[in-house]
């Protein structure tokens, strides 16, 4: 006679209850579950608009390196690029929370990333003849990662969008259902 092999796909509810248990053992079927997904969050738009600018710009960047102002050298294109595909990607395959979530810690970095810009940049005679004069001229990587004003101001732009958001999410998904309640 061979042994019984346990069902390890069995959901939650058909798996017994233990007799002696000290403390109760909480399950998640036990909280309202919310489906959210019908609908696309304020962080998912954020992350689609500003994925395909991202993408743009850093193709762009290739061909117009003075675009707008700022100073899109081949480094700073594939950041730009990179950065779009990542947004993109929560923007269009992830939940709501991944968006939200993203969101947030992608609008902080570049948010801190234009502040630093104005707060560590400074005015150089290292800028490239092709540039015009910069106050706030960063050399963040020298040769390969320079930013100027128009770059700190748009990061700065950019932070704020995904920062905001991904707060419009969050309250959204606040008012959607009560505290403790699993999104799925």
């Amino acid at each position: 006679m061979e042994p019984q092999r346990p069902n390890f796909e069995r959901t939650p509810k058909e798996i017994p209850k233990q007799e002696k248990v000290s403390k109760p053992i909480q399950r998640p079927e036990d909280k309202p579950v919310v489906l959210a997904e019908n609908e696309t969050s304020p962080a998912q738009w954020v992350c689609m608009v500003v994925g395909v600018a991202f993408v743009l710009v850093g193709m762009a960047g290739f061909v117009l390196p003075n675009l707008f102002g700022m100073h899109l050298g081949w480094t700073h294109n594939l950041v730009h690029i990179f950065s779009g595909i990542a947004a993109l990607w929560f923007g269009v395959n992830n939940s709501l929370i991944s968006a939200e979530r993203f969101s947030y810690i992608f609008g902080a970095i570049y948010g801190m990333l234009g502040l630093a810009g104005f707060l560590f940049g400074s005015n150089t005679t290292m800028i490239p003849p092709t540039m015009d004069y910069d106050s706030f001229w960063w050399r963040l990587i020298p040769g390969y990662l320079e930013l100027g004003t128009a770059d700190h101001i748009v990061h700065i732009l950019i932070g704020s969008a995904f920062v905001i958001g991904a707060w419009l999410t969050a309250r959204k998904l606040d008012r959607m259902a009560p505290k403790g309640t699993t999104w799925h």
